[in-house]
């Protein structure tokens, strides 16, 4: 090889060796170009396939993070549901109770009436 530079270089001189590293310079930039070009276009028609993957999983992503969040007010609206019940029926005992102690206050009064009638007409 080195003696394949010599005589190139005795032929043509230091120009000619200057410009024929120069033009295998541009011939090795050339293909390396080229097949940067086919790894871009092969890895472009992979992205596009993965695009198309990405979107169609959002839109799932998306869908069920609809539904969750319907169920979450499904559940409020249960939730106040069951509050309002259960204040209705606190409501209802508590008035249950007040009458029941009304009549129990009304039963004592009258049985302690009796109480002191019958102790009055023994003395």
């Amino acid at each position: 090889m080195l003696q394949e530079f010599a005589t190139l270089y005795g032929d043509i001189g230091l120009t000619g060796c200057i410009v024929a590293c120069f033009l295998w310079l541009i011939y090795t930039m050339n293909t390396r170009a080229s097949s940067q070009a086919e790894s871009l276009q092969t890895l472009t028609v992979l992205n596009e396939g993965q695009s198309k993957d990405i979107a169609e999983i959002l839109k799932e992503i998306e869908s069920q993070t609809q539904i969750v969040v319907k169920l979450i007010e499904r559940h409020n609206k249960s939730d106040n549901n069951s509050e309002r019940r259960a204040e209705k029926l606190m409501e209802s005992s508590e008035r249950r109770q007040s009458s029941i102690i009304t009549e129990i206050n009304d039963v004592t009064d009258s049985l302690n009436y009796i109480k002191g009638r019958i102790n009055g007409k023994g003395l």
